[in-house]
């Protein structure tokens, strides 16, 4: 069985491109918010990082404070030399039935930077905060004098999850 995680390794690394020893054991520092990640990623394999898939299934405001902290991490780490390329909104179109995975019709929609839900595309508050800083401009709104939800949460104290109190509702996972 070890034979077949070695190779496993091998195929993996192979893929991505890397000469990677397959004996070689990484441990990752903790990581801490995606600014860990990134930094994690690029001190692991030393090569351009693409940041993907930026979405929160949420508010507006909740789903605009994600995608600038988002886009401020990867600029901050462009000013620490990381290799930062890209940094990508999902979806573009908003999504039907993401919270199923697709495996269940609910009819549930995710707006993303457009709204479709009415059948026309019409332009959200994502839109204009990525038309902005595509256009090399600076984003405000006030909805980001608040920090965003996943500040606001702790651990439970019996180690259960994560409990998360929004709106004066209390939410443990």
């Amino acid at each position: 069985m070890s034979g077949s995680t070695t190779t496993r390794r091998k195929r993996t690394a192979a893929i991505a491109g890397k000469d990677l020893p397959t004996r070689r054991r990484y441990a990752p520092a903790r990581i801490s918010g995606l600014a860990g990640a990134i930094r994690d990623a690029h001190q692991r394999y030393q090569t351009a990082i693409a940041i993907t898939e930026v979405h929160l299934a949420c508010s507006a405001e909740e789903q605009l404070r994600w995608f600038i902290e988002a886009w401020e991490t990867a600029v901050e780490a462009r000013a620490k030399r990381v290799d930062v390329r890209a940094l990508t909104v999902w979806s573009l179109l908003g999504a039907f039935d993401w919270d199923s995975l697709v495996t269940r019709v609910n009819g549930h929609y995710e707006s993303g930077v457009f709204d479709v839900k009415s059948g026309k595309a019409r332009p959200t508050l994502l839109a204009e905060a990525v038309n902005s800083l595509a256009r090399g401009e600076q984003f405000d709104h006030p909805a980001l004098q608040e920090r965003g939800w996943w500040h606001r949460m702790s651990l439970r104290a019996d180690g259960g999850g994560i409990a998360c109190k929004q709106d004066g509702i209390l939410a443990v996972s």
